[in-house]
């Protein structure tokens, strides 16, 4: 089944720069290089300053229970950036609703 895993994060205070450096070219490819991940695309908050940055990843699983846990194993060996807030890393995984007639 199809899921959409969207992640809030923000970059440690004066390192925004290295943070986007870092997410948009090694993180991003790396977790949609995974082969239950089909796609990904970032944002960034238009006003506002708490986890200002947004990313959302299209992902198959056999259960919305079992995304994260797949993910934590893969990010042991995934590149991690000292720019990461990681207090501000917050995970929300959406399913398709059908539309009402």
């Amino acid at each position: 089944m199809r899921y959409y895993m969207h992640v809030l994060s923000a970059a440690k205070e004066g390192q925004d720069e290295e943070f986007n450096r870092w997410y948009d070219s090694t993180h991003i490819h790396d977790v949609c290089a995974l082969d239950w991940v089909h796609s990904g695309q970032r944002f960034r908050l238009a006003k506002g300053a708490d986890a200002p940055y947004l990313a959302i990843y299209e992902v198959e699983a056999d259960s919305p229970d079992e995304i994260l846990p797949k993910l934590g194993a893969a990010a042991a060996t995934m590149e991690k950036s000292d720019a990461l807030d990681v207090s501000s890393v917050a995970f929300r995984i959406f399913e398709a609703h059908q539309p009402v007639a």
